[in-house]
């Protein structure tokens, strides 16, 4: 029998038979291992990731069934039979297949070939394929769709030209044989097509993005990109749905990769609020974004503080009360200390359909005040019927020696809370949790709007494109904020408390 050693950190100081949610870390057979991404199928969670093999030096592919209270229910390692290393980055593709099995994208570390790998309902290997092009420096398989006759998958391809990265789109047969391949690709700057969406059975829509490397101009100042959405079908052509407008990263938003329909014609999508600090610093803050029928932003959350350049979100998910969860990592560097150290942790956050934050949590299973230098990742993230959510990534935990990574799950709440009713604020350490006791009123408005609040503050008003109209600082614990010379329209108002955000959408009338 294969033994199963996890490693758990319980909060909320909760005995195992009151806990609702939990935080665990997972140690399979020893060795190294990590989890990417997860699907929900039925009651159970599927999970995808890597494990190291302890007699070779080389990682295969992971994959487990686990119920929603995180016991492992069964498990499969695949390694590559001539000694090679399968890669899986944060939220690589994998998706559940006509037939019950599971399909899923990724590369050979040595060869630095894309494969795509299928298992069956089980998890037991059906296939490995393999796609060379040494004519590439570089490359990435990201994303994977299955439609009637086969799959579409994409990710991007250094050339050995320039050092740019241009992005390929490949339809392959059920058997992983190739149809065709075409690429996608600008002189001179990087093309990015992480995000790929079915829309029909002749449909799929690529998204990312175009722009310039840092290290071609003088300043980030410089940089800029272009957000894009492509229409392919089966027969390989392409055509376009969407492009915004070319910009400078400072005060930028990410390239959509995970984009849901409302069910109303919008679209709700995550990404990153750039800031460009001076010319070779930049930082950034993850962002929820709500675009109407034409891609213009109706809505956009964002959270955590510009801390720094990887701070992001790796997955939204779609909650039963019809809001949104996403789920990634916050960095926080610590001057402090000696040596200066980086505390960085899996976070959670999760807004309403009307776009308002409702709470962010972010979790740890080493404490890094006490020695241990750990890096915590969330990559794939699910919501359940009842509400609750779960979320899968790793940890690398190089001090203490030896060095050791696991895979890891968090589970939450629909509130964010490890134990129903608590308070995530107190519970978890948080960086933009839910103000309680702060009234903005009233809502829409036509002229003022009045915040009643339990301490001072600061705070910043934007219009829907994210573009700053005014800001300030409360000189007391009530203040009033006049919108009379601005146009009707939505705007958001992000209030500041120390390291603690709020952000509420406010209705110009």
């Amino acid at each position: 029998m294969r033994s199963i050693i996890l490693i758990i950190l319980v909060l909320c100081g909760l005995s195992a038979k009151a806990q609702e949610g939990f935080v665990q870390a997972y140690d399979i057979d020893e060795g190294g291992m990590a989890f990417h991404n997860m699907l929900l199928n039925e009651d159970t969670i599927v999970i995808i990731g890597g494990k190291q093999n302890l007699d070779y030096p080389q990682w295969g592919v992971f994959f487990c069934k686990m119920d929603t209270l995180g016991n492992i229910l069964d498990y499969k390692v695949h390694y590559d039979t001539l000694g090679d290393t399968y890669v899986f980055g944060q939220n690589y593709e994998m998706i559940k297949t006509s037939d019950g099995g599971y399909a899923l994208v990724g590369e050979l570390f040595g060869l630095n070939y894309p494969i795509i790998i299928k298992l069956d309902v089980n998890g037991n290997l059906e296939f490995v394929r393999e796609y060379p092009d040494d004519t590439v420096l570089n490359q990435r398989h990201w994303n994977i769709v299955e439609f009637e006759h086969g799959y579409i998958s994409t990710g991007v391809k250094q050339q050995a030209d320039d050092g740019f990265w241009d992005a390929f789109i490949m339809r392959t047969d059920h058997e992983g044989n190739k149809v065709w391949e075409i690429s996608y690709g600008e002189s001179g700057v990087m093309d990015s097509f992480r995000g790929l969406k079915k829309m029909s059975e002749n449909e799929f829509w690529l998204l990312g993005g175009t722009s310039i490397k840092s290290n071609s101009v003088p300043s980030l100042y410089d940089v800029w990109k272009m957000n894009k959405i492509y229409r392919i079908d089966t027969m390989g052509i392409m055509g376009n749905v969407w492009e915004g407008e070319q910009e400078y990263i400072d005060n930028s938003t990410g390239s959509p990769v995970h984009i849901y329909s409302d069910g109303n014609g919008n679209w709700v999508h995550e990404g990153s609020y750039v800031d460009v600090l001076s010319d070779e610093i930049r930082v950034q803050q993850p962002e929820v974004l709500k675009r109407d029928e034409d891609f213009n932003v109706m809505w956009s959350t964002r959270f955590g503080l510009p801390t720094s350049n990887r701070n992001n979100f790796q997955d939204l998910v779609h909650t039963p009360d019809g809001g949104w969860v996403a789920a990634g990592q916050y960095w926080e560097e610590v001057p402090q200390s000696i040596p200066p150290v980086a505390l960085q942790s899996g976070w959670l956050a999760k807004v309403s359909a009307e776009g308002d934050s409702l709470w962010s949590r972010t979790d740890t299973v080493y404490n890094n005040a006490n020695g241990a230098e750990v890096l915590h990742y969330l990559s794939g993230v699910v919501a359940l019927p009842s509400g609750s959510i779960i979320a899968c990534g790793h940890l690398n935990r190089y001090q203490p020696e030896p060095a050791k990574s696991m895979g890891w799950i968090v589970k939450v709440d629909k509130d964010g809370c490890i134990e129903p009713g608590c308070n995530p604020i107190l519970d978890a350490v948080n960086f933009t949790p839910l103000f309680e006791k702060i009234e903005v009123y009233p809502n829409p408005t036509s002229d003022v709007i009045q915040i009643s609040s339990f301490d001072r503050y600061d705070w910043k008003l934007a219009d829907n494109n994210g573009r700053l109209v005014k800001r300030g600082s409360s000189l007391t614990e009530n203040s009033r904020i006049d919108l009379t010379d601005l146009p009707t329209g939505i705007y958001f108002l992000q209030l500041k408390m120390g390291n603690r955000i709020l952000t509420k959408k406010i209705v110009k009338i």
